[in-house]
């Protein structure tokens, strides 16, 4: 079978270099360390928002994939989640498996394009074994609707493995040898990645110009060339700010800026994130009190870093740096630290720090005669002892999330055992009378990392709607739940409504609170707190 040469060349792009020989093999071993402390967590059920962002709209329409999920516009993620729900249903190894492959396909890449730019083995293992095991991002890990970064990541490091190789010899009609130009394939690939970023994140805004950096600083190529490779991103840059924020701001529509914005923070608050951070990805994130000097300290220490940086020419160093700071800086006005947010920001510190850290090492021999075997043996034992720490600590917060987990499948197992009774025909009473909190008993339960859980008030414990946990467990593709506005109540009451009743120990049904719900209707023109009114709407 013939194959074109510009297939050919499409197919090669993010192939790893030729000819690999046992030492980069270095790569499965990491793999497969990661695979063995990630295991455990294939067995956590599904929480909170898992419930709720769910597109089902998908299986009626393609195009409702382009919807927005509350202020959000993330269709790329918006259809894996779609797809982990299509196969695995309220089964949670789907869903775990799915983002746990992200992560190690970022490790992955990493390992790759440090590889593909440094030719150094070791600096490439230590940067994705140090990554792939860190605790500080759990969430994105470990919790299946907050794996956007993962997502995003992909798509970033799969563009800078692109551009990383070395740039093609484009023959044209005329006499003349573009060499050094990327190939239309590595365009329409970078233009292809860049799409589906922009459907995954809102933060996906600062890859463009993080990869036009790459190419400049990194990889030494002329402005012009990284303009016309990266240039799918950066106009689509202003075309995304238009859309999803000047426009609607202008007409008086909330933003993904009003979400991310509930906590905000004066100057001062935002150079007290950053020092926190800084401290926090060195391990020293408990020991911070946002003192000055911290703060001084923290800064001063970054400063120093870009220091060594320029001194040493270490390009790489300072593309992690730039690539850190700006994926910080999205989420730099919001008090609180969510781990969520630290997934970019700790791939690009440790690709930093290891950079340095090489170059530091390399100068060091090259010039005080400093004893390699030494240095290395010194490398080797910080590498192992943070990397045994780390994972001891991924397995204590594994074991929390499961603990949460255990909290919503129980819902979902009482719900599934009177599912077949509610009326999918006719509108029907919820009553809420459990009386645990399920998000305060996990925080008080947790032993790992403090977490930043929200409860949703006048859920069923405190963490699930009744409306996101029928459809979730029911049968969304051909029945979904609507609830009653207070204007259709009277439907309601034009029958005796059948009445589903959660107590902590299960679901039940009656009708013994039919006048009681009448009355409070007749004088308040609503249900009774803790009541709400819902029907089955059939999808044609």
């Amino acid at each position: 079978m013939l194959v074109s040469k510009r297939t050919k060349e499409t197919l090669a792009l993010l192939n790893f270099p030729k000819n690999i020989s046992p030492r980069r093999w270095s790569l499965v071993p990491i793999l497969a360390w990661i695979v063995a402390i990630y295991i455990p967590a294939l067995s956590i059920y599904l929480r909170g928002d898992d419930f709720v962002d769910i597109n089902y709209s998908i299986a009626d329409s393609f195009s409702a994939v382009f919807n927005k999920t509350f202020l959000f516009f993330r269709p790329t993620a918006d259809l894996i989640l779609f797809l982990n729900y299509s196969i695995s249903g309220t089964e949670e190894l789907g869903y775990n498996l799915t983002t746990i492959i992200l992560h190690l396909l970022n490790v992955t890449l990493i390992w790759g394009l440090i590889y593909q730019v440094t030719h150094k083995t070791t600096a490439a293992g230590i940067t994705a074994l140090l990554f792939g095991t860190s605790p500080l991002f759990i969430e994105v890990t470990l919790w299946p609707i907050l794996r956007n970064d993962s997502i995003l990541l992909a798509f970033f490091l799969a563009i800078l493995m692109v551009l990383s190789k070395e740039p093609q010899s484009i023959p044209t009609t005329g006499h003349h040898d573009h060499r050094g130009h990327y190939g239309i394939a590595t365009h329409l690939f970078v233009a292809l990645m860049t799409i589906g970023a922009l459907g995954t994140k809102e933060n996906w805004l600062i890859l463009p110009p993080l990869a036009l950096l790459f190419v400049v600083l990194v990889l030494k190529s002329p402005l012009k060339q990284a303009v016309s490779v990266t240039l799918p991103g950066l106009i689509l840059m202003p075309i995304y700010v238009l859309i999803f924020f000047i426009l609607p701001r202008l007409s008086g529509t909330a933003t993904a800026l009003d979400y991310s914005s509930l906590d905000g923070g004066g100057f001062q608050a935002v150079l007290a994130k950053l020092a926190f951070l800084l401290f926090h990805f060195c391990g020293m994130g408990g020991n911070f009190s946002g003192e000055p000097w911290q703060i001084g300290l923290a800064l001063g220490g970054l400063a120093l870093f870009v220091a060594l940086s320029l001194i040493l020419r270490d390009r790489l160093a300072l593309f992690g740096a730039s690539f850190m700071l700006l994926s910080i800086l999205p989420t730099i006005h919001i008090h609180s630290c969510n781990s969520r947010f630290n997934y970019l920001p700790v791939a690009a510190f440790w690709i930093a720090v290891i950079s340095l850290g090489d170059s530091l090492l390399q100068t060091l021999g090259e010039r005080t005669g400093f004893n390699t075997r030494l240095s290395h043996g010194l490398v080797a034992v910080t590498v192992v002892c943070l990397t045994l720490f780390q994972s001891m600590t991924v397995q204590r917060e594994i074991s929390d999330y499961s603990l949460f987990g255990e909290f919503h499948r129980q819902i979902v197992e009482m719900y599934e055992l009177v599912k077949p009774e509610i009326p999918l025909h006719e509108p029907f009473v919820f009553a809420n009378f459990g009386t645990r909190n399920g998000a305060v008993e996990f925080q008080q339960a947790a032993q790992g990392i403090y977490k930043i859980i929200n409860p949703k008030p006048g859920g069923i414990w405190e963490i699930i709607d009744f409306g996101d946990l029928a459809d979730f467990a029911g049968d969304p593709f051909t029945h979904r739940i609507e609830r009653l506005a207070d204007t259709d109540l009277k439907q309601l009451f034009s029958g005796r409504p059948k009445v589903v009743v959660f107590r902590d120990q299960g679901f039940s049904f009656t009708h013994q609170f039919d006048a009681a719900i009448r009355e409070y209707f007749r004088t308040h023109g609503s249900l009774p707190p803790g009541f709400q009114a819902y029907k089955f709407v059939p999808l044609e």
